[in-house]
């Protein structure tokens, strides 16, 4: 049920407050797909499994919208990365943008 309505949710054509949802979403964003926003940075650590390489995943990154591509070739990876939401934002366009994620 709660997949079905995920778009409408994410969108704001369903409203909802605080609690589990919220959490979930926040779970999912940085935990899952590993896309932690901070004031000045975008650390990018995801748990992503070797099963799901080629996942896609639409976000919102400098107030425009990105596709984001995991590419994932083993289990073993180096740790994450932080980088600077300046950069991001510099070489963000207001349509097409895609960001890959490799995890070698």
């Amino acid at each position: 049920m709660a997949q079905a309505r995920y778009d409408d949710v994410r969108t704001g054509r369903v409203a909802f407050e605080g609690g589990r949802r919220v959490y979930s979403v926040r779970l999912i964003h940085e935990c899952f797909l590993g896309l932690r926003r901070a004031r000045a940075t975008l650390t990018i650590d995801p748990a992503i499994p070797p099963e799901l390489d080629g996942l896609r995943a639409d976000v919102e990154l400098a107030g425009r919208r990105v596709g984001v591509l995991y590419r994932c070739a083993g289990r073993h990876r180096a740790g994450g990365v932080a980088v600077s939401m300046t950069a991001i934002a510099d070489r963000i366009v207001p349509e097409d943008n895609e960001l890959v994620i490799a995890l070698d």
